[in-house]
């Protein structure tokens, strides 16, 4: 029999100027999955496009993906292991976070979404599979009353950037004016690359959602798993590179804890169908 050896990914918050972070990271979990009598790679894969292919990989062993596709592309082919506690969670709600609406500080339209989408609002995303960067800026227009037939009869362009560090650049430069980005990221982002979010402030924030999960393949050591990120998540060895990455722990929890997003983008689907219209 051919043995496939395991592949692991750490790609959400994968900046080259945390990389070592993660790697330290993924270190201890990997000694502590040997010693549980579990294949794991020495290294991370980080050549990951395209990155759908490479979450369904049944070699996988473990991977963190974007709340979006974890009940779409990946609902019901993966198992979902929890989130990482961070620095970003709401208050007594570890593992649970919301996204931040950002916009230009100089610009005081942002502060009546009415009024702004009448005078030349431009949206950004980083992609329309993004929970923080497309459903959730979704759900924040959708709660304003009537917002959805401004943007509609204003002709409210939305430009796909790629990534939450994109976006950033576009309102900076003065391509979009409005966007939602993974809390997260933006903290991150402020941290290690405070050029990303000069002269940028957010305006509000998005709904409340677990954390972006971390999973495994189909028929892969749950329970292990579970207990091994558990136990990296508050090994003194690992504090510093626990702090630098923004985490506080692990919550263990399944599907059931992100079914809030599919019913998320169910409520707000006429802004997101809109969005989807507008799409530059």
């Amino acid at each position: 029999m051919t043995v496939v050896p395991r592949t692991a990914s750490l790609p959400m918050y994968d900046f080259p100027e945390l990389r070592a972070h993660t790697d330290a990271l993924w270190a201890a979990i990997r000694v502590a999955l040997r010693a549980s009598g579990v294949d794991a790679p020495d290294d991370l894969s980080r050549e990951l496009l395209p990155l759908r292919e490479h979450w369904l990989d049944p070699s996988l062993i473990l991977s963190h993906t974007c709340g979006h596709p974890a009940v779409t592309v990946l609902d019901g082919k993966v198992d979902i292991l929890g989130s990482w506690a961070t620095m970003v969670d709401e208050p007594g709600r570890p593992g649970w976070y919301r996204s931040v609406i950002v916009a230009r500080a100089d610009d005081t339209r942002a502060d009546d979404l009415r009024s702004f989408a009448r005078s030349g609002l431009r949206l950004c995303a980083n992609g329309p599979d993004s929970l923080s960067g497309w459903v959730s800026l979704a759900s924040f227009l959708h709660a304003e009353p009537g917002l959805d037939d401004d943007l509609l009869i204003n002709e409210v362009p939305v430009l796909v950037t790629g990534s939450h560090a994109a976006s950033l650049l576009a309102l900076q430069n003065g391509t979009a004016d409005l966007a939602s980005i993974d809390a997260w990221t933006f903290t991150l982002l402020s941290r290690v690359r405070s050029d990303c979010v000069r002269g940028l402030r957010v305006i509000g924030r998005g709904p409340e959602v677990a954390v972006t999960p971390l999973f495994t393949s189909r028929r892969g050591p749950v329970d292990i798993l579970r207990e091994v990120l558990v136990g990296v998540a508050a090994a003194p060895t690992l504090a510093v590179s626990r702090a630098a990455l923004g985490i506080r722990g692990f919550v263990p929890h399944g599907m059931e804890a992100h079914d809030d997003v599919r019913d998320l983008a169910q409520r707000c689907e006429p802004t997101i169908g809109l969005l989807r219209r507008i799409v530059l």
